[in-house]
């Protein structure tokens, strides 16, 4: 029998196969610094200036596999969420958030109001 990768595994080899660090990186923090910044709720970290116009880098990357700029960054910027998203810092703040402010609303259905009054 075969088993599976782990789904986070399967994220991250994903995102190694891409290619696209030197484009990533010029458009994000790295995922530890981002997660830092998340916890202190103020911008620690900066993102480092940009020198070249993404899509100058971009076009740089095209290949049979992105075959136009557009696409390099718009690949680039869903691998760049998952890294982001992936660290357990940036995982644990927003879930916390989240419980903090989620909130469950009703309302009953016309039987239920019969069946109710």
């Amino acid at each position: 029998s075969t088993t599976k990768a782990p789904k986070r595994l399967q994220v991250e080899h994903m995102i190694k196969d891409e290619g696209l660090d030197d484009v990533i990186a010029m458009m994000c923090l790295d995922s530890k610094l981002f997660a830092e910044n998340l916890q202190n709720q103020y911008l620690k970290h900066a993102p480092k200036p940009i020198e070249r116009s993404p899509l100058d880098v971009a076009e740089e990357r095209i290949t049979t596999k992105y075959q136009s700029p557009e696409e390099v960054l718009r690949r680039a910027r869903i691998v760049a969420g998952f890294r982001l998203f992936i660290h357990p810092q940036t995982r644990r703040y927003v879930s916390e958030r989240y419980f903090e402010r989620a909130r469950i609303s009703t309302r009953p259905t016309l039987k239920g109001l019969r069946e109710i009054d």
